[in-house]
């Protein structure tokens, strides 16, 4: 189990970009793919957010307790423009691995 308190979503992952003038940062979060056992619940898109306490900035956080075993892949996207013209990306594979155990 991977447990969330209620109303304090926990931070998983920051990705962040250097702010130039003239330059914009759109971050996006792309769920992939759940993988549980029979009768384990796996989790959802809606299980995750992205949040963006800057401009050059996003956090991954998770909004609901996740039930173990499971694995779970997600993409982090960052993709940069200076001028209104594409000028680079970055991607951040998340692999998240949930224990059927509570520690």
């Amino acid at each position: 189990m991977l447990p969330v308190m209620p109303n304090r979503p926990e931070e998983l992952f920051k990705m962040k970009g250097y702010h130039l003038p003239g330059s914009a940062i759109q971050f996006s979060m792309a769920f992939l793919e759940a993988r549980a056992p029979p009768g384990i619940q796996r989790a959802t898109e809606s299980c995750f957010a992205l949040r963006k306490p800057e401009p050059t900035q996003a956090v991954l956080v998770m909004t609901q307790s996740i039930q173990g075993p499971q694995e779970i892949e997600l993409d982090l996207n960052m993709e940069v423009y200076h001028n209104a013209h594409f000028a680079g990306s970055a991607i951040a594979k998340i692999l998240i691995f949930v224990s059927q155990y509570e520690f």
